[in-house]
């Protein structure tokens, strides 16, 4: 089965990359240039990188015909990030011990990005952006 730019999954890949570009971006700058402690630098790069996710996959990822913002969707994303943030720093913070300087700041965030990668996209996928057959959400149990 070939994956076309129509799946899910292959947009998913292109929304989670550019918002990956923008989280490591922000968190490597604030980390190396403000001198902002690397692991308050992941949090504030993860949850611009989060913001941008959300309205993409919203609006493209996992578009239906009544994609909208919804209160609901915007509760259980939030909580999920919280989830994912959670595993993201704990990573960074096992990692920036025995890895120092600039590369180093820089590894330790892009493995803990690939391992929160893994759980956001199937908390994304199986609850956040599970849907009915109106486009509304299904329930979460499921």
């Amino acid at each position: 089965m070939r994956a076309s730019i129509g799946s899910p999954l292959v947009r998913f890949g292109f929304v989670v990359v550019g918002g990956l570009f923008l989280d490591l971006g922000i968190a490597w700058s604030l980390a190396n240039l403000a001198g902002v402690p690397l692991e308050v630098a992941a949090v504030a790069g993860f949850f611009s990188g989060a913001l941008f996710n959300y309205v993409l996959h919203e609006f493209w990822t996992f578009r239906s015909p009544n994609s909208r913002v919804s209160g609901r969707r915007v509760t259980l994303y939030f909580v999920m990030m919280v989830a994912v943030l959670g595993i993201r720093v704990g990573v960074v913070a096992l990692l920036s011990h025995p890895l120092h300087g600039p590369l180093g700041s820089l590894l330790a965030l892009v493995c803990a990005s690939g391992v929160s990668f893994v759980a956001n996209y199937l908390l994304s996928r199986f609850v956040v952006y599970r849907r009915g057959h109106q486009g509304e959400l299904n329930g979460i149990g499921r």
